[in-house]
């Protein structure tokens, strides 16, 4: 069964042969960076932008330190990568990752332990189905936050991230409002 494989520059360290490295700049990377920012209204002022490298499109301000998978920044350029290449939106499509990738080990700079958008090429190269998306958003009607969790803004550029939502209620906590029942024990 293929798995992926986390790139090094360790010294000795080789790609091992028949793997195909999905990594940007390669055709087959996410467009969807994590771009670490400082903001104080997240702990330590550490907090990261999902941004698309070609358009400045932003899905939301995360909190780098996030435990939560789902409320991180990897998870969500991850989903925005499964949604971009499900939808036909991107240079490859569903057809060229099983044509090209079915049966390959893939290798990218992700930590293992993180979500990476090789596990959906994977996925998807393994014959599986165009992969789940989570719920849609119900403020902005698109894939960039939970039902129970809205990113800080549902903006479409970088510059409008630097803005608190409109929805959030605790400074403390951007995007989530007091209506937000997992954040309600300070309310």
């Amino acid at each position: 069964m293929p798995h992926r494989i986390q790139l090094s520059r360790r010294k000795g360290w080789r790609k091992p042969e028949g793997v195909i490295v999905v990594a940007r700049p390669s055709k087959w990377g996410n467009p969807w960076r994590i771009i670490p920012v400082h903001d104080p209204r997240f702990a330590f002022s550490d907090a990261a932008d999902v941004v698309h490298d070609n358009s400045g499109a932003i899905v939301g301000r995360f909190d780098r330190w996030e435990r939560d998978a789902r409320n991180s920044a990897p998870y969500w350029a991850v989903q925005s990568f499964r949604r971009d290449l499900v939808r036909g939106e991107l240079m490859i499509t569903v057809d060229d990752v099983r044509r090209t990738l079915a049966g390959h080990d893939l290798a990218c700079w992700c930590p293992l332990d993180q979500p990476c958008h090789a596990d959906v090429l994977l996925e998807i190269a393994s014959g599986g189905d165009h992969a789940p998306m989570p719920d849609d958003c119900p403020t902005c009607g698109d894939v960039c936050g939970l039902r129970e969790f809205q990113p800080a803004t549902h903006s479409t550029t970088r510059e409008a991230a630097d803005t608190p939502s409109a929805a959030s209620s605790d400074s403390r906590w951007p995007g989530r409002g007091a209506t937000d029942p997992a954040h309600q024990e300070d309310a």
